[in-house]
């Protein structure tokens, strides 16, 4: 049950409220905050409980009487854990200003929570980049994170004056703008604000006890928050390269409303051709060549998160997923920044990465000493299917090739003789004209039909296969004749 907070408007009572606005959701009466050092490989300092007037500069005096930071050589700040159900939004606003002018990287720990007014303050976690203030908040996989809009409740309206009902309203409508304008703010090395409008949008569609929680792969990524307690998958497939293009390019324009997993009709499109490849809706790739000194690289294009079928992104990312070692991470703690090397473009929306350069020049050696033109460090994590849970995430599911389905059809003289969703996979083995492809299509009943494009030709269960002419498909994708049985055997619908 949600504690509301309602305030009685005496003479003493409303100069009170004129102090802070409460957010709070809780269950029951909670503690006021705790400061401590906690035992944590995440952060130096822990804020737990009820965030409460004064508790800024508690958290400045502990900080500096508990010497966290060597004020004697250069640190960069450190790291503070949050575990609070909620409290004064403005004590909160007060500390996403300590943190921006102290340097101090916001983190949810293992199993902790982090709602209400706590995490507005969360948001405002900070890190050294060089000589600027760059972002830096990150929670736990098992945290939770919860957003929900400032509210005040008065009882018994007609005990109160309309000028002391107008005064509180005040108070609210004083702290709702300070929020909007502190949360307008765009740190270094960002293109977005620290809280974009599309989180505060859905921050006050949720009140009380129903909080707006970031639970998926996708809020993390497009709001740009850390995700601590996984590790990525040691080398990146096809389907990780499909995810993080639509990923990366999707994350500044909103949530990945259009995503399509990778459609299993284009593994027959992976190619060693030199050149992009597009195909309708289905997002087509290729690996490019070993080229001499330098690594294999994944080319693909998508469909663009603007729903443009004809626009899409181009992507080209490093097949090997770099892990930056102790020395080369930086900050005032050591958070999780495993990435991947890559660079990209969307024309639909404008929307780039890498310096937006994004051909095989882009890989070609630097004469000057970096491995590769333009290419930009980026966050495994958009490797992942965006829906995926964090969960999902620890446990390496978020990164499973997804199950594709598709229509599947039994024909005889073109008349059809039945038809049901299947799943379909397909593998692939070897590379350009010798490559060879095996696609499972699995029917309702669990039975199976397998085609065989192999360097005897094509054949469907075994049996020899004749494919239907490309011009005469119409709206499939493939249609193969058993030549035992004279059934063909069609799948998918084309949607252009």
């Amino acid at each position: 049950m949600v504690v509301r907070i309602s305030v009685k408007l005496s003479r003493f009572a409303l100069a009170a409220l004129t102090v802070f606005v409460l957010m709070m959701g809780l269950a029951h009466v909670a503690k006021a905050a705790e400061i401590s050092v906690p035992d944590s490989p995440y952060c130096k300092v822990k804020l737990d409980g009820v965030i409460s007037p004064g508790d800024t500069d508690k958290l400045t005096a502990f900080v500096k009487n508990n010497k966290i930071v060597d004020l004697e050589r250069y640190d960069p700040g450190y790291a503070l854990c949050l575990n609070s159900a909620g409290g004064s939004l403005n004590e909160a606003l007060k500390l996403a200003k300590y943190f921006q002018n102290d340097v101090v990287t916001t983190v949810i720990d293992q199993n902790d929570a982090c709602l209400s007014a706590c995490s507005i303050a969360f948001m405002f976690g900070t890190e050294a980049a060089g000589d600027y203030i760059g972002s830096k908040r990150a929670m736990h996989f098992t945290a939770r994170l919860g957003f929900h809009r400032p509210s005040l409740s008065i009882p018994n309206r007609a005990d109160y004056t309309d000028e002391q009902i107008d005064k509180a309203l005040k108070v609210v409508l004083d702290s709702v703008v300070n929020l909007l304008i502190e949360a307008n703010k765009v740190f270094f090395g960002h293109s977005q604000p620290i809280m974009t409008s599309d989180l505060i949008e859905k921050m006050f569609d949720h009140e009380g006890e129903d909080f707006y929680e970031i639970t998926t792969v996708d809020q993390v990524g497009r709001w740009n928050i850390d995700v601590l307690g996984w590790r990525p998958p040691e080398r990146m497939e096809l389907h990780h390269a499909h995810n993080a293009c639509m990923n990366i390019l999707s994350w500044p324009v909103g949530l990945t409303t259009n995503y399509r997993p990778l459609n299993f009709a284009s593994g027959l499109e992976i190619t060693g051709f030199e050149s992009f490849q597009y195909n309708g809706d289905a997002s087509t790739g290729y690996k490019t060549a070993r080229a001499e000194g330098q690594a294999a690289r994944i080319a693909l294009n998508t469909p663009s998160p603007a729903g443009d079928d004809n626009g899409g992104g181009q992507c080209i990312f490093s097949r090997e997923v770099s892990t930056p070692s102790a020395e080369e991470s930086y900050g005032p703690v050591a958070l999780i920044n495993a990435g991947i090397q890559g660079c990209g473009s969307d024309s639909s929306t404008s929307v780039d990465f890498g310096q937006g350069e994004c051909s095989t020049y882009t890989f070609e050696k630097n004469p000057y000493g970096n491995a590769f033109f333009f290419d930009q460090f980026l966050s495994a994590i958009a490797m992942a299917n965006p829906k995926a849970t964090l969960s999902e995430l620890a446990s390496q599911r978020a990164f499973d090739e997804p199950v594709y389905m598709t229509d599947c059809f039994v024909l005889r003289n073109r008349s059809e003789l039945e038809r049901n969703k299947c799943s379909a996979t397909v593998h692939k083995k070897g590379n350009g004209e010798q490559a060879e492809y095996f696609k499972t299509f699995t029917w309702p009943s669990s039975n199976k039909t397998i085609i065989a494009h192999d360097k005897t030709g094509v054949k469907i269960n075994g049996k020899r296969g004749i494919p239907r002419d490309r011009q005469e498909l119409g709206s499939f994708v493939e249609c193969v004749t058993n030549t035992s049985s004279g059934n063909e055997f069609c799948h998918g619908v084309r949607r252009n």
